[in-house]
């Protein structure tokens, strides 16, 4: 079940990257809105029609944006040595696999309806 302040939070995120996808015209421009939407715990359906773009053409130009940051990256990061990269990827991983597990031990909401 969520708490009136989480749903409080999660009203405020959305609000805020409505207000800016308002002044946006790519969705990459909403980043850090959308990570806080997220971490927030609004669902991809709710951060998207906040946006107001379909589900597709947001996952389509965020998942491009992403490859475009990540080869910036790694082509930017020569001094890195392999191992390290091997240990930031490891921690990388961990940190999405405590993150799922997490949300997995949250109760869901339920709509109320029975069948």
């Amino acid at each position: 079940m969520t708490t009136v302040s989480e749903r409080d939070e999660i009203a405020q995120a959305l609000d805020a990257l409505r207000g800016s996808a308002a002044h946006q015209t790519e969705i990459s421009c909403l980043g850090s809105e959308i990570r806080r939407a997220a971490s927030a715990g609004a669902s991809w359906h709710q951060i998207v029609e906040a946006i107001g773009v379909d589900r597709t053409e947001a996952w389509e130009q965020l998942r491009q944006d992403v490859g475009s940051a990540i080869e910036r990256n790694a082509l930017s990061s020569e001094a890195l040595s392999e191992a390290e990269a091997m240990e930031i990827a490891v921690a990388e991983v961990k940190a999405v696999r405590a993150e799922r597990a997490q949300r997995k031990t949250r109760p869901r909401r339920r709509s109320g309806l029975s069948i």
